[in-house]
C-alpha cells in the first residue's frame, strides 16, 4: 500500500513539474517574442547582450506602469508553486525545504535566462521587474511549501468524486472568482494615488458595469458576471448544511460590500455599487442551487437533463453571434478584409501584448466561457471515452475559427488567432471535467444527512 501511494505521489510530482516546463517555455515565449514592432529582433552579439544585462538599472516607474509591475510579479508565482510542489518529497521537512531553495534558485535562473533573452528583442530590461519577477517566484515557492500538504490532501478528495470533491472544486472556484474581481492587483499605494482614486470614485460606483459596450456584449457580460458568483454560494451552502438563506444572504452581501470595497483602490478596476445586491442575489441562487441538487437525485434524471442540455445548442448558438457582434450581417469584400489586416496579427498572442493585463486576462477567460459548453454539449450527446476531448478540442477550434473569419470579414472589426486554440483548450477539459462534475453532483443525494432530508 505505502508502495502504491509513493507511485501515486511520484506521478502527481511528475506532471506538476511538466506542467511547469510547459508553463516557462509559454511564459518565456509570451515575454520574450512579441513586441509593439512584431517580431524584430535585434541584430546584436552576444558580448553586448550580456553586457546590456550587467548594466541593468532600477527604474522609477509611475502609477500608470504599476499594473504591469503587478501582471509580472503574477506570473512567476506559478512556476515557483509548480517547482515546489515537483521538487519537494513528501516525508523529510530537511529535504522539502531544500527542494524548495532548489525550485527558487531554478526560477531566478530562468527571470534572468528571459532577460537575457529579451535583450535580443525590442522589450524591456530593467531591474524593477527583475524584482517583481523574483518576488513573485519567492512567493510561489512559499506557497507551494506551505500548501503541499493542503494539495495532496484537495488530490485525494477530488478522486473519491463526492461531495468533499465538489468542495474542493467549488472553492477553487470560489477564490478564483473573488481574485478576478481585484485583477490586475494595481491598488493604491501613495497618497498622490489614493486622492486620484477618490477624485475617480463617483463617477464610476453609480455607471451600469459594460455600459461602453454594445447591447449583446453587455448582457452577455452581465450575465457571466452574476452567473459566475453562484459557485460561491454554492460552497457556502455546502459548508454550512443547516444555516438559513437569510443568513447566507447577509454572508453574500457582506462578502460582495467587502470585495467592491477593496476594488475601489484598484486602480484599473471599475467598481460598481450596483454589484453588491445584483451580486448577492446570484450567490443565494447558487446556495438555494446546491440544496436543491442535496434535496433530488439528478441521477435518475439522466436522460432529462441530456435533453435540456441539447435543447440549449440553438440558443447558444445565437447567443455566440450575439455577442460577437456578427448580427446585422453586413460584409465587406475579401480584398478589403485582406487589406486591411495587420501582419502582427498573426504573431501568437501579439493582440494579448498590445492591450493591458487585464484586458488580455478577461479576453482569454470570457473565450474559456464562450466555448467551454461545446465540450458539455458533447457529454450531453452520448459523446465518451478517451477520443471526447480530443472530439471537443476539434468542434471548437472550427467554431472559433469560424466565428474569427466572420469578425475579420465585418467592417470595423478584426480576427485573433490566439482564440481557436484557447477555445480547443476550453472545450477539452470542459469534455473531461463533464462526467466527473456528473458523478459528483449525483453523489450530493446520497449522502445528504437525514436530519438535512427531513427539513
Amino acid at each position: 500500500m505505502a508502495r502504491r501511494q509513493a507511485f501515486f505521489v511520484g506521478v502527481s510530482r511528475g506532471r506538476f513539474g511538466l506542467l511547469a516546463v510547459l508553463y516557462a517555455l509559454v511564459l518565456c515565449y509570451a515575454m520574450t517574442v512579441p513586441s509593439p514592432l512584431g517580431f524584430a529582433p535585434r541584430d546584436i552579439s552576444f558580448e553586448q547582450a550580456l553586457q546590456t544585462l550587467l548594466d541593468v538599472r532600477y527604474v522609477e516607474l509611475g502609477s500608470d506602469q504599476q499594473a504591469d509591475w503587478m501582471a509580472n510579479l503574477l506570473a512567476l508565482v506559478p512556476l515557483g508553486f509548480m517547482l515546489t510542489i515537483a521538487l519537494t518529497p513528501r516525508w523529510r521537512r530537511v529535504d522539502q525545504v531544500l527542494g524548495a531553495i532548489g525550485a527558487l534558485v531554478l526560477c531566478v535562473a530562468y527571470v534572468l535566462g528571459v532577460k537575457f533573452a529579451q535583450v535580443f528583442f525590442p522589450r524591456t530590461v530593467d531591474l524593477n521587474y527583475i524584482i517583481a519577477q523574483t518576488i513573485g517566484a519567492a512567493l510561489g515557492v512559499v506557497v507551494g511549501l506551505a500548501g503541499r500538504g493542503a494539495v495532496e490532501a484537495a488530490a485525494a478528495r477530488l478522486r473519491r468524486r463526492g461531495p468533499e470533491s465538489l468542495v474542493v472544486v467549488l472553492a477553487a472556484a470560489s477564490a478564483g472568482i473573488l481574485a478576478f474581481m481585484l485583477v490586475p492587483f494595481d491598488f493604491t499605494l501613495t497618497p498622490a494615488d489614493v486622492v486620484a482614486r477618490l477624485d475617480a470614485l463617483p463617477g464610476l460606483l453609480f455607471q451600469v458595469p459594460g455600459a461602453d459596450r454594445p447591447g449583446a456584449m453587455r448582457a452577455g457580460m452581465l450575465a457571466a458576471g452574476m452567473v459566475g458568483v453562484m459557485p460561491i454560494g454554492m460552497l457556502l451552502a455546502l459548508l454550512q448544511p443547516y444555516r438559513s438563506l437569510a443568513l447566507i444572504a447577509v454572508q453574500a452581501l457582506l462578502l460582495m460590500t467587502a470585495v467592491t470595497g477593496a476594488a475601489m483602490f484598484v486602480m484599473s478596476a471599475s467598481p460598481s455599487l450596483l454589484n453588491i445586491p445584483a451580486r448577492s442575489v446570484f450567490v443565494v441562487l447558487g446556495a438555494v442551487l446546491l440544496r436543491w441538487l442535496r434535496l433530488h437525485d439528478i441521477g435518475r434524471r439522466r436522460g432529462l437533463v441530456r435533453a435540456l442540455l441539447l435543447l440549449l445548442i440553438p440558443p447558444y448558438l445565437l447567443a455566440l453571434v450575439l455577442v460577437n457582434g456578427l448580427l446585422p450581417p453586413q460584409w465587406r469584400g475579401f480584398d478589403a478584409a485582406l487589406a486591411s489586416i495587420d501582419p502582427r496579427f498573426f504573431i501568437p498572442l501579439w493582440t494579448h501584448y498590445i492591450v493591458t493585463k487585464a484586458q488580455a486576462t478577461r479576453s482569454e477567460l470570457a473565450q474559456i466561457a464562450i466555448y467551454a459548453p461545446v465540450g458539455v454539449f458533447l457529454w450531453a450527446a452520448g459523446c465518451s471515452g478517451r477520443r471526447c476531448p480530443w472530439i471537443a478540442a476539434g468542434l471548437a477550434l472550427l467554431l472559433s475559427s469560424a466565428v474569427e473569419y466572420a469578425r475579420w470579414m465585418k467592417p470595423g472589426q478584426g480576427l485573433d488567432i490566439n482564440n481557436p486554440p484557447i477555445a480547443a483548450a476550453a472545450a477539452a477539459l470542459a469534455a473531461l471535467a463533464t462526467p466527473f462534475l456528473w458523478d459528483v453532483l449525483r453523489s450530493l443525494a446520497v449522502s445528504r444527512p437525514r436530519s438535512f432530508a427531513a427539513r
